[in-house]
């Protein structure tokens, strides 16, 4: 094992619950049984004109309504989003609270300046909560760009429902001139390692910017996802085409007056839905949909974001005590 995984480890021994978001409560009631549906998606919520730089998105306040029409209209029990900062989170909670029993936002260690971008709304009870920062040398964005007013201190969260885990991330992104494909892996290791030690099945869901591309040697391939993990729309949509890309950099191309992306740059396969693989037969009737969240021949402003969903559903079996 390499020092930064030790290190890693680490910090994640060190910090089982790092005092981690703001937390709200909705008016719903929390809804029960053993049928569960899971949205997840990075909505590209960031402050002022970081949508735009980074996703080639209209500002957060402009799209906000649209992202809680689109989350009421899934009506999953739990929702699951990446790029969603604080001011964006208060607002989405707001319109989410008559549907939604709890909310989480402001995750990180310093909400407004130091945080995640996770974000999470449930209509489901659930026993325990925890947020693990990745180790700072894998946080690109303190890395290498320091002079930054702020950025993403990113890390995972686990939703403890009892007798399974729902974890998100929204792992590095970046290229090869930040190192990036060496930080993701390393942080996806972290979570992996991390979650083993609990012993609880768990679902797995967000932005891991780990892109499939069907090569033999790519980020998803390197980072073991195949070995480690049970992925159902990746088994049922082997194919890379229009029809199974999660995200698109036309949009940030165009807003930032770049060259268009070569051709096997537009487009990427960075969202997965996984489930650790001794696990995979404790999530029954398990489906996963892409949702269509953008048209890449349309204005850029009429996206509601530069990634597409994913919807979850599931049936949790429970073991025979």
């Amino acid at each position: 094992m390499s020092f930064a995984s030790i290190l890693s480890l680490m910090v994640a021994t060190a910090l089982p619950a790092c005092p981690y978001s703001i937390e709200r409560e909705g008016d719903a009631a929390p809804k029960t049984g053993t049928s569960y549906s899971v949205l997840t998606l990075n909505a590209c919520m960031m402050e002022g004109d970081l949508p735009t730089r980074w996703g080639g998105m209209t500002p957060a306040e402009q799209r906000i309504d649209r992202l809680a029409a689109f989350i009421l209209r899934e009506d999953p029990d739990l929702y699951l989003g990446q790029e969603v900062m604080s001011e964006a989170g208060e607002r989405l909670s707001r319109q989410l609270k008559e549907r939604y029993a709890h909310f989480w936002l402001g995750i990180g260690k310093i909400p407004g300046k130091e945080e995640s971008g996770l974000f999470i709304a449930s209509k489901r009870l659930i026993n325990h909560v925890e947020f693990y920062p990745f180790a700072d040398e894998d946080q690109v964005d303190k890395k290498y760009f320091p002079d930054q007013t702020r950025f993403l201190e990113r890390g995972f969260f686990v939703l403890d429902f009892g007798d399974f885990l729902v974890v998100t991330t929204h792992l590095e992104g970046g290229g090869d001139f930040v190192k990036g494909p060496e930080h993701r892996i390393r942080q996806l290791e972290m979570i992996t390692r991390v979650l083993d030690q609990k012993g609880k099945p768990y679902l797995l869901a967000g932005d891991l910017n780990l892109n499939r591309t069907g090569k033999a040697d790519d980020e998803y391939t390197r980072a073991h996802i195949p070995r480690d993990y049970f992925d159902w729309y990746t088994l049922h949509h082997p194919e890379v085409n229009e029809k199974t890309y999660t995200c698109t950099n036309l949009f940030t191309a165009a807003a930032n007056n770049l060259p268009l992306p070569p051709e096997e740059d537009r487009f990427e396969i960075d969202d997965f839905v996984l489930v650790r693989k001794p696990f995979a037969d404790r999530f029954e009737h398990l489906d996963v949909v892409l949702v269509d969240t953008y048209d890449p021949i349309k204005p850029r402003e009429e996206a509601l974001t530069d990634h597409k969903a994913y919807k979850v559903a599931f049936q949790f079996l429970e073991m025979e005590k």
